[in-house]
């Protein structure tokens, strides 16, 4: 067990923000994890309204930056190693690994090292102040923007709203824009670089449309369509004309123009 130290640890370089500044208490970090990947997604964590899915399965929770989800606030509140949530036998688990402050399910406490089944829907408190509902897929409901940053080494900004149209549950599919991973988990999501779009795609150079296209499910097959006044959107090098949808398979390059690509994967097959 450890205890709470004098000073918050200087934060990793390195890794992607989640949402730092809506959450004055404490900062939320999500690494990219190693561990065995959940296909398809089910469900997700949500931090005051900032989302996480747990496509792995096993999250280690905590301010040590050797965690899948790292949480550093303000008065140390929460341990190096807080917590787990772990997908075993067709369950989701969460056992707390010998926090100072403990772990909550429902405002009730969990028993330190002992795992304990999770319901959608269900309230966990990580200490008394670090509050996230674990939910279906299916049963998230998003006011605004849950990813915002630039992605690594890229000469742009994504910014994730919440999309269009009845929920896909499971997730089976994302798009993967350099290190920034995009998860499909509705049935429309409109690009471009308008705010109001749902992939929003900043460049420096503003050479993105500000409505540039779309992606829908039809049928069980998923199209992309070119709905911007130009043909710079290409798949696997092909021009997309305006107007005319595409059917995207597994492992297609997406280029929507200014050196922007991001490829459409299987969850499995995400590199981290």
């Amino acid at each position: 067990m450890d205890s709470p130290d004098s000073s918050t640890p200087p934060e990793p370089p390195t890794l992607a923000k989640w949402g730092a500044a809506k959450h004055p208490f404490y900062r939320l970090t999500r690494k990219p994890g190693i561990e065995k990947k959940i296909d398809p997604v089910e469900y997700v964590l949500i931090f005051e309204g900032e989302l996480i899915y747990i496509d792995q399965i096993n999250l280690k929770i905590g301010r040590q930056s050797s965690n899948d989800i790292i949480i550093r606030d303000k008065h140390n509140l929460i341990s190096r190693r807080h917590a787990i949530i772990s997908y075993e036998n067709g369950e989701y688990l969460i056992k707390d690994v010998g926090s100072v402050n403990g772990t909550y399910v429902n405002n009730n406490p969990t028993v330190r090292k002992k795992a304990r089944r999770l319901s959608s829907g269900d309230v966990i408190s990580f200490s008394a102040r670090v509050k996230a509902e674990f939910l279906k897929v299916s049963e998230a409901r998003f006011a605004e923007s849950h990813r915002v940053g630039p992605a690594k080494d890229k000469p742009y900004r994504l910014t994730i709203n919440k999309a269009d149209g009845p929920p896909i549950d499971p997730v089976q599919y994302a798009l993967l824009f350099g290190a920034e991973r995009v998860y499909i988990d509705r049935v429309e999501f409109k690009i471009g670089r308008s705010f109001d779009n749902n992939i929003v795609i900043q460049d420096a150079e503003e050479k993105i449309s500000a409505y540039l296209s779309r992606l829908y499910l039809d049928d069980d097959v998923y199209y992309i369509e070119n709905v911007g006044i130009s043909d710079s959107i290409t798949v696997n090098g092909v021009p997309l004309p305006k107007g005319r949808p595409f059917a995207l398979e597994q492992k297609a390059v997406i280029s929507f123009g200014a050196g922007i690509e991001a490829s459409f994967l299987y969850v499995k097959d995400l590199p981290f």
